[in-house]
């Protein structure tokens, strides 16, 4: 019972759900708590979650060795699932998600939102792929712990929200991005203010 208790207490406001093509690096995901929905690599016709199935390094060693590879969305039952997680952690969860003109992933997301309570889930399309997409988490989690309202929250980021310069991220292209784009790509994703 008392570790219930401090398990109450421990929850957040908001709790943040992403796929992962937002590129996000392992220690901002665990330092932020982030829940992440694997978007499933194909390669040569067989299915791997990213990040839980198949590293990048693996990834990157096939693709080399010349594999087909490309992406499918994750099921409306893996974001069921992390939203299910997310809302034990927080009383709102908000989802930053893949750009809808580029996937079904948003669609997917949020018809697993359709399955909670109405305003507990709310998802967000990003307009973006991997470090675009990635940074609006970031700040979606630096608004909440400022203490903004989700509602707030979600008009930001549908904003497109403005980073300082030194929000700056350069890191090398992930599996979901180089299915498409090849080995040896790198990302750089800058936004400046207004």
């Amino acid at each position: 019972m008392r570790a219930q208790h401090q398990a109450l207490q421990a929850r957040r406001p908001i709790a943040f759900v992403s796929d992962t093509a937002c590129d996000l690096p392992d220690e901002l995901v665990l330092q932020y708590d982030i829940k992440l929905v694997p978007t499933q690599l194909i390669v040569d016709e067989r299915p791997y979650r990213d990040r839980l199935e198949l590293t990048s390094a693996e990834f990157f060693q096939r693709l080399r060795a010349g594999h087909d590879a490309t992406t499918s969305q994750p099921a409306p039952q893996a974001f069921t699932d992390a939203f299910r997680d997310a809302a034990r952690a927080g009383n709102h969860v908000i989802a930053v998600i893949l750009s809808s003109a580029l996937s079904g992933t948003y669609r997917n997301a949020e018809a697993a939102a359709r399955r909670f309570d109405a305003g507990r889930v709310t998802v967000v399309d990003s307009r973006h792929v991997t470090l675009g997409e990635g940074l609006l988490v970031v700040r979606g989690v630096e608004l909440a712990a400022a203490g903004w309202s989700a509602d707030a929250i979600v008009k930001e980021l549908e904003l497109v929200a403005r980073y300082r310069p030194m929000q700056c991220l350069v890191t090398p292209i992930t599996p979901v991005i180089a299915a498409h784009a090849g080995i040896g790509a790198w990302r750089v994703f800058y936004q400046n203010e207004d």
